[in-house]
């Protein structure tokens, strides 16, 4: 259980919670709609998920094209992330190598 809530704390320090329900999403689903890819920054700049499709968008008229909304999947490394958050009995995704610090005797 505590490796289980080091992976949550880790993972909401990094990721948005919005991110945080796309990955949820993506375990099951094999793409999201993201309205704005702002919204799922770190994820792209992680490489966990790619851009499969801009659905919507807007041109403007200095020439900035800005994407709206887009459909987002999870790329191999995004999906083998999945698969080491959901290994509960792994230390993996923590900010500890190994096994967490000892807990003090209270």
């Amino acid at each position: 259980m505590l490796i289980y809530k080091q992976k949550l704390i880790f993972l909401s320090e990094r990721y948005s919670r919005f991110e945080m329900r796309v990955l949820e999403h993506l375990k099951d689903a094999p793409r999201a709609l993201v309205p704005g890819i702002l919204m799922v920054k770190a994820l792209l700049d992680d490489n966990l998920v790619e851009l499969e499709n801009e659905e919507s968008s807007i041109d403007f008229d200095d020439g900035y094209h800005a994407m709206v909304t887009g459909t987002f999947r999870l790329t191999p490394i995004g999906r083998n992330f999945l698969e080491r958050w959901a290994a509960a009995t792994s230390a993996g995704l923590t900010y500890y190598d190994a096994a967490p610090p000892a807990q003090p005797d209270r």
